[in-house]
């Protein structure tokens, strides 16, 4: 895959931010990628905007967007695109005794529509009409055209958002300055990384992780306001696997509204000597409750046993995402110490992504992913930097991260492949001060600083 790096670097005061919540859109013509994200340090918070204009990443007049001292609430939903591709980014912070939900949306320059409410705000996410049934509509009979703009239907947005103080998730229809709350419904929601929106047809999905231990779901009618469920259902396949690390969704419209949910769980090993078993599962959920697995058996679409030392993946998988081709051909990434792609037609099949060695082993803060003729990839790793990805022609190669153990006698040269963790000594390389791989497809490259004279005691076998 080749990839486009929107690395953050000091600015001149020497402060570095984390960069987190990357949220991708695909223009609907050009597939031309948009991201937005959140910048932070030193307590400042910054709302940050970039699409690739086909030879460069660039952005309107300033790729800041916003800035405050005030914490933003921000998330991988945070962006959308309207017919013309401009952008429209909504974003809470604090406010006097309640928050301010605001979206900021580009015409010749950056304006905001604000909303003060009187409530914590815990999540926000923005959609629009411009592709009303899913993603990818192209692929659904009932999609509008890409010169339909939802203002055209008298609505610019809909904003969801979690109000904290009464646990409710909360709709709002927005018209210009005009924000209309058209329903709200009670839900709990421990872990607001786990909360995922998307267009169902004339209907929102909402889905999150309840508890880490099920998913949770619901359809609200953006006509009448109507909710699908009296209360958030649970995916009852959800439950059967262990704790959910991690979930995704994609919404889809045939004769009825549905989303495709994707997610990662681990059991619970049981005795001294057990391991975890890492699932990767699927499904499609209707708006009357209706779980179906696409295979029509079972919702898991790979197990095996996983190696797990604390927070450190061996051999598994730790964020997912999903898009749609159509509602019979899902994409999901799964990202661990490997990145996989699952894909269906009639069956389930697998393959192991090269993403040119920089997530080589590392696993994502953020994953996000869109379809348009291609799967795209974007992530937030915890050095604080965001990257952008998409596959070249030709196809997905095999990733097989490499791994140096360096120690002032001695390097090894770790190489995981096919579940087996295997290596080399390195000759030459004594007196490491400290040491990195750098990775192309294939061919690592190892950087060290050596002292120069070796050392008297040297090992040849890893202990």
């Amino acid at each position: 895959m080749k990839y486009i790096s929107l690395n953050n670097q000091p600015n001149v005061s020497g402060t570095r931010f984390q960069s987190i919540s990357p949220s991708l859109r695909i223009e609907t013509d050009r597939e031309y990628p948009h991201l937005a994200w959140l910048d932070q340090g030193n307590d400042i918070n910054i709302v940050n905007y970039s699409f690739w204009d086909g030879l460069k990443w660039s952005f309107y007049n300033i790729p800041k967007v916003y800035v405050s001292q005030e914490d933003i609430v921000f998330s991988p939903h945070s962006l959308v695109l309207d017919y013309n591709q401009k952008p429209s980014i909504i974003f809470s912070r604090k406010a006097g005794s309640g928050y301010r939900l605001s979206i900021a949306t580009y015409d010749t320059e950056w304006s905001f529509n604000h909303l003060d409410v009187n409530y914590e705000v815990g999540w926000v996410g923005i959609l629009n009409l411009n592709v009303l049934y899913n993603n990818s509509s192209s692929s659904s009979s009932l999609s509008l055209s890409t010169s339909s703009s939802s203002s055209i239907l008298g609505i610019d947005h809909y904003a969801v958002v979690y109000d904290v103080t009464n646990s409710l998730f909360k709709v709002y229809a927005v018209n210009s300055a005009v924000w209309t709350l058209i329903g709200s419904k009670s839900a709990t929601v421990n872990d607001f990384s786990s909360v995922k929106i998307d267009m169902c047809g004339r209907k929102i999905g909402i889905g999150f992780v309840y508890d880490s231990y099920a998913i949770q779901y619901n359809f609200i009618s953006i006509d009448d306001g109507t909710w699908a469920f009296l209360n958030f259902r649970n995916i009852s396949a959800s439950q059967l696997y262990g704790d959910i690390l991690d979930m995704d969704l994609s919404g889809y419209y045939d004769s009825s509204s549905l989303m495709e949910f994707a997610w990662i769980s681990q059991s619970r090993p049981v005795g001294p000597h057990a391991t975890s078993i890492f699932y990767v599962n699927s499904i499609l959920c209707y708006e009357n409750g209706t779980e179906t697995p696409l295979d029509g058996i079972s919702p898991v679409i790979e197990s095996s046993n996983k190696d797990v030392d604390t927070d450190y993946i061996v051999n598994g998988y730790k964020k997912i995402g999903i898009c749609l081709e159509s509602k019979e051909e899902p994409w999901i990434i799964a990202a661990g110490l490997k990145f996989k792609i699952f894909t269906y037609t009639g069956s389930w099949a697998g393959e192991f992504i090269d993403i040119e060695g920089v997530s080589s082993g590392i696993v994502p803060l953020y994953l996000k992913i869109d379809y348009s003729s291609n799967t795209k990839i974007s992530m937030a790793l915890d050095s604080g930097d965001i990257y952008y990805f998409e596959p070249i022609s030709g196809g997905f190669s095999i990733s097989t991260p490499d791994m140096i153990i360096a120690n002032p006698y001695w390097s090894y040269r770790s190489d995981f492949s096919v579940g087996i963790l295997d290596g080399i000594d390195l000759p030459d390389t004594y007196g490491n001060l400290s040491g990195g791989i750098l990775k192309d497809k294939g061919r690592p490259l190892y950087i060290t600083a050596n002292t120069s004279v070796p050392p008297t005691t040297t090992t040849t076998t890893l202990p």
